[in-house]
């Protein structure tokens, strides 16, 4: 039977603190934030304290959606309309289409052009061996919630860039038009170079060689993996876990947005890695796809019986069984009970611990 209990999947409360404060200046009250944005963990265990641990998908939909406020927040203030999840979206289908990186960035810096500018002005500079990708945002107000909304800008490019070209751009060094933060947000960690502040403006600085490298997605590609953007692709750098835990991590978000998991080849792209590979480290840490996914339906379907009235045929078709029947046969493997009996039983309890950040069920 698979165990649950092997998989980290909480992070401390503190990560989201700087969101949440900014957000609390702005107006908006943390209580509403984490209500609105579909949050599991009960609101009042998750506000207990910074020593807190919260279900990494909590995580995601908080950041996510915060973000979400606090760059519309910072656009009204500015009297400018937000460029929002979709422009980014389009201009991610404007550039799927492109030779290599350089070619890309141009379109980008095209395409945002013609939006008036609405997420800033792009450029591309050549400079020996070095090439700077930068983002003016123009910002009139440079505080903490620009600060926040600038660096998962550039990060969001960064991420599409190294994803279109199916290797990590490595980062010589990143500049923000900002002060050094008290406390930097926690994914500003994933930069993983030398973070200058005061400049100019934003930027990216990486090997020139790199704009040569081909484009290698598809837009069916591109279709599979956009809502993962900018933000959920983030995890593998974000929370330094071995490969297992973010593929479980992974495949039970999608579970839970959409009710069908990732596939081997939708993963293998969040890792820059071909299927075939992404199977052999699977396999070098004692594992297979099948056997995490196997795990996420289980959680899944253990959370559907215990906290929801639902028919088997209904929880069949939501984690993709052909038919009740066949979802009956696959618990009965994962458990040893029918779901009907397992229904019966008392839910189990979850205990997150604060120190070892696992999920141990007993």
């Amino acid at each position: 039977m698979t165990s649950l209990a092997t998989y980290p999947n909480t992070v401390p409360f503190r990560h989201l603190q700087p969101l949440l404060r900014e957000l609390e200046r702005l107006g908006h009250p943390t209580r509403q934030v984490w209500r609105a944005s579909g949050a599991v963990l009960d609101m009042e265990t998750a506000l207990g304290g910074e020593q807190v641990e919260i279900p990494v998908l909590d995580y995601i939909r908080v950041n996510r959606y915060g973000l979400g406020l606090l760059e519309q927040a910072v656009c009204e203030r500015e009297q400018r309309p937000a460029t929002g999840k979709e422009a980014f979206d389009l201009m991610c289908a404007c550039v799927i289409n492109c030779a290599d990186l350089e070619e890309v960035i141009q379109q980008a810096t095209l395409f945002n052009r013609i939006l008036d500018r609405r997420g800033g002005e792009l450029s591309l500079k050549i400079q020996g061996i070095s090439a700077t990708f930068a983002m003016d945002s123009r910002r009139r107000q440079r505080d903490q919630a620009s600060f926040m909304v600038d660096l998962t800008g550039l990060s969001a490019y960064h991420q599409l860039f190294s994803w279109l070209t199916g290797r990590a751009i490595p980062l010589q060094e990143v500049g923000f038009m900002y002060a050094a933060p008290e406390q930097q947000p926690f994914f500003s960690s994933q930069f993983n170079c030398t973070i200058a502040f005061e400049q100019a403006t934003n930027y990216l600085v990486f090997p020139a060689h790199c704009l040569r490298y081909p484009v290698v997605r598809s837009y069916a590609e591109l279709k599979r993996i956009i809502d993962y953007f900018p933000f959920d692709i983030r995890l593998t750098s974000q929370f330094e876990r071995d490969l297992p835990d973010v593929v479980h991590l992974l495949i039970l978000e999608a579970l839970q947005r959409s009710g069908k998991p990732l596939g081997i080849d939708e993963l293998a792209q969040i890792f820059y890695v071909s299927p075939q590979t992404l199977r052999r480290r699977l396999a070098r840490n004692g594992t297979s796809y099948s056997h995490i996914k196997e795990a996420c339906l289980q959680h899944m379907a253990d959370h559907y019986l215990h906290h929801s009235d639902m028919t088997l045929e209904r929880i069949a078709d939501l984690l993709g069984f052909s038919d009740a029947r066949a979802f009956r046969r696959a618990f009965q493997q994962w458990t040893g009970l029918s779901p009907s009996t397992y229904r019966r039983k008392p839910s189990r309890k979850t205990n997150l611990s604060a120190n070892s950040g696992r999920v141990n069920t007993p």
